[in-house]
């Protein structure tokens, strides 16, 4: 069994780990450094810390950095008579031209090269399709978890994909489940998924953690589950399923620490929101890590274990703010090698990238729907191009924003990483009103939907699948038996991000065009410059608005 941590640890400087220790102490304790990256998404390139000053950002080495911080903190451990254990919980290639265009082996051999001892499968590793991540499972040095994918024909784990590892150190095991992310087909382009299906994390948990506990003395979990934004909210949502006696936790970290009690430690990510202080569950104290991803910082933690009981006696962090280091080139200057294979790397993958395409007189934003000016660029784009009367995206997909100036391929790839397919079909009004009022259930969330060629108003007082008041396409009430031409991504015409409505539509009426989104906006981006994007009031919230009377009333058994 672990030991409780009651104490909280003090927190040390980077130099904390030094030969000077005569105390002794070394010699009852093993120490185990774990250093920990979630959601990379190809960042290993030197870039600039431009969520710390847009205009002016700190320069940031990648991983060459990276590649640095871990040298030093291996040494360090070393003398200290400590080991070191280098994780990843998945995410890790796709969203820059280095990881995609490589189509992940790049990035791979990065982490071959630092010495990586496993990583857990993410969601996003299925974008390229299931034979290239089998290609990068075939390159890696090191195992690739995930006790949760299955092979749908004989329900077992496919043979390049470990459930758990066990690694050893002078007399010390260290037990380590790889859980995926349940939700990953329903992120994942269905022909991506190849022959593999996702079992939930609670049952593969609930079945592995007493088999492997007995073989180890500390286990941790790896997984691409995560923590939330808001602990506080995170935990209340945890009480909450204890009181109804909800075991099921659906991708939620905080709630699996809280329901299996012989976690130690626990790595997460999918999010991109990190934790400077380890999350410590109230009841077993599990310890859960997560960082903020983007390659942009390193997470460690130094765990302190009793060598007579093999428990945990407590930890250490290596930062001054706590367990995230950002990987500063001038503080942790790029490793020679390393650094020089990913310039070779990153110079063939963005050919031509910084070449200007187009000029935007404003920034274009993210957020809600009512303000994404990128979001609404970006949908405006797929309905000019193929001269729809409709157009839509899910929020989710915008994953950056430009800033005022010149717009290049580089740039444009951060906003759209993904590489998606627009898909053409014909939808009754009523569809429409439809997909647009599956974005408007919640009631917590107004992030809304990306939309094109329309003017909506809804009232978030009103029930449910009835929230739309006013639906105005094309200069025109919308008419709810008029056939409409839409345009969308074929992540949404595959019943991704809520549009489950979408899969019931024949396969027959979709048109696949073959074009990628952001080729349509590149060249749209080159048609309207310069641009000038503001709100336009395409989508409104109005709680005082009154339903008008062409719109139909929806029942949804």
């Amino acid at each position: 069994m672990k030991t409780r941590l009651f104490i909280i640890c003090i927190l040390l400087s980077t130099v904390f780990i030094t030969a000077s220790n005569s105390s002794g102490e070394e010699q009852d304790y093993y120490y185990l450094d774990i250093i920990y990256t979630n959601d990379v998404h190809g960042g290993i390139m030197p870039t600039g810390a431009t969520f710390m000053n847009p205009e002016f950002p700190p320069p940031l080495g990648g991983g060459g950095s990276f590649a640095t911080y871990v040298e030093q903190r291996r040494k360090a451990i070393e003398e200290k008579g400590g080991y070191t254990l280098i994780l990843d919980a998945g995410d890790f290639f796709s969203g820059t031209p280095i990881g995609t265009k490589s189509e992940g082996l790049a990035v791979i051999n990065f982490m071959n090269m630092v010495g990586y001892d496993a990583m857990v499968i993410g969601n996003h590793e299925f974008d390229l399709g299931y034979p290239a991540l089998e290609k990068m499972i075939e390159t890696a040095e090191f195992p690739l978890l995930g006790a949760n994918i299955v092979d749908k024909d004989t329900g077992e784990v496919p043979p390049n994909i470990n459930e758990y590892i066990i690694k050893e150190y002078d007399g010390l095991k260290v037990g380590i489940i790889g859980v995926g992310l349940t939700a990953t087909p329903t992120m994942a382009l269905p022909e991506n998924m190849g022959n593999v299906e996702f079992l939930s994390e609670e049952k593969v948990l609930k079945e592995l953690i007493p088999e492997v506990r007995p073989q180890c003395d500390i286990l941790l979990v790896l997984t691409h589950m995560f923590l939330p934004y808001d602990p506080v909210e995170g935990w209340q949502e945890v009480r909450e399923r204890q009181t109804e006696g909800d075991s099921s936790v659906e991708g939620l970290a905080m709630h699996a620490a809280n329901v299996f009690s012989d976690i130690d430690l626990m790595f997460t990510g999918h999010v991109h929101r990190g934790y400077y202080e380890p999350w410590e569950d109230p009841v077993h104290h599990t310890l859960i890590l997560q960082t903020y991803g983007n390659g942009t910082s390193v997470g460690e933690i130094i765990v302190k274990i009793d060598k007579n009981t093999k428990t945990i006696a407590g930890y250490e962090l290596p930062a001054e703010r706590g367990a995230m280091v950002t990987l500063f080139e001038d503080e942790f200057p790029r490793d020679n090698e390393v650094g020089e294979y990913i310039a070779r790397e990153q110079a063939i993958a963005e050919e031509g990238m910084d070449d200007p395409i187009g000029y935007t007189n404003s920034r274009l934003t993210r957020g809600f729907a009512a303000e994404n000016t990128m979001g609404m660029l970006i949908v405006d784009a797929f309905r000019d191009y193929y001269n729809a009367d409709f157009a839509f995206s899910n929020i989710g997909g915008v994953r950056a924003e430009l800033p005022q100036g010149d717009i290049t391929p580089r740039q444009l790839f951060k906003v759209m990483p993904f590489g998606n397919q627009l898909v053409k079909f014909k939808l009754k009004g009523k569809t429409i009103k439809r997909i647009v009022e599956t974005k408007l259930l919640s009631n917590r969330s107004d992030r809304g939907i990306l939309i094109s060629g329309a003017k909506i108003t809804y009232n978030k007082q009103l029930p449910k699948w009835n929230r739309i008041t006013e639906f105005i396409i094309n200069g025109e009430p919308l008419d709810p038996e008029k056939e409409y031409h839409v345009i969308t991504t074929n992540y949404l015409a595959e019943g991704n991000s809520g549009m489950e409505l979408l899969v019931n539509i024949p396969q027959e009426r979709k048109t696949y065009t073959y074009d990628l989104d952001i080729q349509v906006v590149e060249e749209y981006i080159e048609k309207i410059s310069p641009i000038n994007m503001k709100p336009d009031n395409r989508l409104v919230r109005n709680d005082q608005s009154v339903k008008k009377t062409y719109l139909p009333q929806t029942t949804i058994q």
